[in-house]
C-alpha cells in the first residue's frame, strides 16, 4: 500500500511539471465545448435521409391505423415496428422501449379512432351539403371528440428532428382524413366518379397529437436535448480520452531517462506502477468531468447559449464518470506501454481517440447514422459513456443499472492484459 500511494504522488508531480500536459487536459475540452456549442446552436440540423427506429401500437385495427403504418412505411424515413415479442404493445411497454433509447417515437393509434373520423367527417360532409340546401334543415352539429393520438419521444432526440419527424406524421394522417373526406363525400352524392386526386379543400384537423417524453408523464415537455445538452458531455468524454496524450507521453520519458527501470527493480509487484497511474489519472478525469459540468451551466448562459441540465443524480453522475475515467486511463496507459517511442504513441493514441469519437457519435448522434454504424458504435468506450450521461441527465434514470459497467470491466480488463503483455515482453 506505501508503495501504491508513492506511485500515486509520483505521478501527480510529474503531471503537474508538464504545464502543456495540464492544458490538454483543461483548457483543450473548455475551448471545445464552448466553439462547438456555439457553432452547433443554430444548424444542429435535421437529419432526413436516415431510417428512424419506430415503434407503432395498432390498437386501432381498421383503415386509419393501417393507413398511418402504411405511410410510414412507404416514407422510407422510419424503420417500423409494430409487436414486441409477437404482441403489439401496452403503453407502459412503448413507454419502456423509447426511454430505454431502443426506439426515437413510439405511437399509439387508440382503439375506435376510425370509427371517430368516420363520425367527424361524416358531420362535415352532412353540415357542407346542408349549406347547399341538399339536406333537411333538421340536420344539426353534433360534438365529436378529437382523435388523440399519443406519441412517446426520446428525451434525447433533438427538438428539430422531433418538429421533421412530426411534420411527416401529420402529413400521413391528414392524407388520410382527405382520402376520407372526399369518399364520404362522393357517397352521400350517390356519386360514381373515376378516382382522381384529391383537391386540398382545407380539412379540418380531427387528429390532436399529444406528445409525451417517454420518461415522464409530462405533456409537451418545455425541455429537450440541445447543442449544448450533447456537445457538454460528448466533448468531456472526448478530453478524457485525449488524456492518452499526456499519459503515454509521461511513461515514455520515463522510460527514456531511466527512471521506469530504477522503479522496476525495486520490491514489489510490477504491477502496481499501471494500477498507480490508472487511479492517478482517473482522478484527473473526474476533475476534468465537474468542471466542464461547471462550464455547462454557468457559463454557457453568458454566451446567450442553453443552460445544461445535469438534474439531481450527482453520486450516478460521479459513478458514471469514474467509469468513463477507468477506461480512458487505462487506454492511455496501454498505448504508453505498447508503444516504444514518443511519435507512435502520439500519433496513434490521438488518431484513435477521433475515430473512436467519431463512430461513437461524439460528433453527431448515432441514431442519424447508418445501421451498420450503428452497430459498430457499440464496440466505442466513448459511446457506453455518452449513453450513460444521457440516461442521467435526459431520460431521468436514476439506477445503477444505466451505467455501462459490463462493457467497461471488459474494456479495461483487455487493456490490462495488454499493459501485461507489454511488460512482460520488456
Amino acid at each position: 500500500m506505501l508503495r501504491l500511494k508513492a506511485y500515486i504522488s509520483k505521478e501527480f508531480k510529474v503531471l503537474f511539471r508538464d504545464r502543456a500536459g495540464l492544458a490538454i487536459i483543461f483548457l483543450m475540452p473548455i475551448a471545445l465545448i464552448l466553439i462547438m456549442s456555439l457553432i452547433q446552436d443554430g444548424p444542429f440540423r435535421d437529419y432526413q435521409e436516415v431510417k428512424i427506429p419506430v415503434l407503432v401500437a395498432d390498437w386501432d385495427k381498421e383503415y386509419l391505423g393501417k393507413g398511418v403504418i402504411k405511410e410510414l412505411y412507404a416514407s422510407k424515413i422510419f424503420k417500423v415496428d409494430t409487436l414486441i415479442n409477437g404482441q403489439v404493445p401496452d403503453e407502459a411497454e412503448i413507454r419502456r422501449q423509447v426511454s430505454d433509447g431502443h426506439y426515437q417515437l413510439g405511437i399509439i393509434v387508440p382503439q375506435g379512432t376510425s370509427k371517430l373520423l368516420r363520425d367527424k367527417v361524416q358531420q362535415k360532409v352532412n353540415l357542407t351539403l346542408k349549406d347547399f340546401g341538399m339536406l333537411k334543415d333538421s340536420v344539426k352539429e353534433i360534438a365529436v371528440q378529437d382523435i388523440p393520438f399519443k406519441i412517446f419521444v426520446d428525451p434525447a432526440t433533438k427538438k428539430s428532428f422531433r418538429t421533421a419527424v412530426f411534420s411527416s406524421i401529420e402529413k400521413f394522417v391528414s392524407d388520410i382524413q382527405l382520402k376520407e373526406f372526399i369518399s364520404v363525400f362522393r357517397s352521400s352524392l350517390g356519386v360514381t366518379t373515376p378516382k382522381q386526386e384529391p383537391m386540398d379543400i382545407g380539412q379540418g384537423g380531427a387528429v390532436k397529437f399529444e406528445e409525451f417524453t417517454a420518461s415522464t408523464d409530462k405533456l409537451t415537455p418545455d425541455f429537450s436535448t440541445n447543442s449544448v445538452q450533447h456537445n457538454v458531455p460528448a466533448w468531456t468524454l472526448f478530453a478524457m480520452f485525449f488524456i492518452v496524450i499526456p499519459l503515454a507521453g509521461n511513461m515514455i520519458n520515463e522510460r527514456d531517462l531511466g527512471s521506469e527501470l530504477r522503479m522496476r527493480i525495486m520490491p514489489g509487484s510490477p504491477f502496481i506502477a499501471p494500477v498507480g497511474r490508472v487511479i492517478t489519472y482517473t482522478i484527473i478525469c473526474q476533475l476534468q468531468l465537474w468542471a466542464m459540468l461547471a462550464v455547462g451551466i454557468w457559463v454557457m448562459p453568458f454566451l446567450n447559449l442553453p443552460s445544461l441540465v445535469i438534474g439531481q443524480n450527482y453520486w450516478l453522475i460521479a459513478l458514471a464518470g469514474l467509469l468513463a475515467g477507468m477506461a480512458a486511463t487505462s487506454y492511455g496507459v496501454m498505448v504508453g506501454s505498447v508503444f516504444k517511442t514518443h511519435q507512435q504513441a502520439m500519433v496513434f493514441g490521438a488518431v484513435s481517440v477521433v475515430i473512436l469519437s467519431a463512430i461513437g457519435g461524439i460528433w453527431i448522434p448515432t441514431y442519424v447514422m447508418p445501421e451498420s454504424m450503428q452497430l459498430l458504435s457499440k464496440v466505442s468506450p466513448l459511446n457506453w459513456s455518452l449513453e450513460a450521461f444521457n440516461d442521467i441527465f435526459l431520460r431521468g434514470k436514476n439506477t445503477l443499472l444505466c451505467l455501462p459497467w459490463i462493457q467497461t470491466i471488459l474494456f479495461v480488463s483487455v487493456c490490462l492484459g495488454l499493459i501485461r503483455w507489454a511488460d512482460g515482453r520488456k
